[in-house]
Formats: C-alpha cells, sequence, structure tokens
C-alpha cells in the first residue's frame, strides 16, 4: 500500500464493490422465500467485505487483523452462488 493511497483507488476494494453489488442485483430477481432466507445471509456477507477492507484500511497489521474474516466471507458468498443455482 502506497503511502497516502485512498481507500477508492484500492484495486482490493474495488472489487469488493462490485461483489457487492453484483450480488445486490441476484438475489433481488429470486422469489421471497430464497430472498428472505439464503437471500438475506447473501447479501450481508457480500456487503461486509468492503465494510471491512475500509474498517480496516489504515491501521496497523491490516491483513492480519482482517484476512480471517474476509476468508470466510468470500466462502460464504461462494457456497451462496451454490445454493443460488439451486433456487433457479
Amino acid at each position: 500500500m502506497g503511502k497516502g493511497q485512498r481507500l477508492e483507488d484500492l484495486e482490493v476494494y474495488k472489487v469488493a464493490i462490485e461483489i457487492g453489488e453484483l450480488v445486490w442485483i441476484v438475489v433481488g430477481k429470486w422469489e421471497f422465500f430464497p430472498k428472505k432466507t439464503l437471500g438475506a445471509q447473501f447479501v450481508d456477507a457480500a456487503d461486509s467485505i468492503a465494510m471491512n477492507i475500509s474498517e480496516g484500511y489504515g491501521r496497523f497489521h491490516y491483513k492480519e487483523n482482517n484476512l480471517y474474516q474476509m476468508q470466510l466471507q468470500a466462502k460464504q458468498i461462494l457456497r451462496a452462488f451454490q445454493l443460488e443455482e439451486l433456487c433457479q
């Protein structure tokens, strides 16, 4: 991370935002029951990636503090995509 680099310029943050937006679009097309049950968790997990990056940005040892949590959320999102296929 370069000195003085803005959060909005980080590629990982941009990708996290895109993931969150994509998940909102996908879940928005679901029927009520899957949207209410799985969809809410899917959206929360996807949105949390960018929020955790922004929360940890600029902290000392950022990677160590948030890497584990982001890996768990990424796994949740991958699993939600798998389950989304079943809902169609």
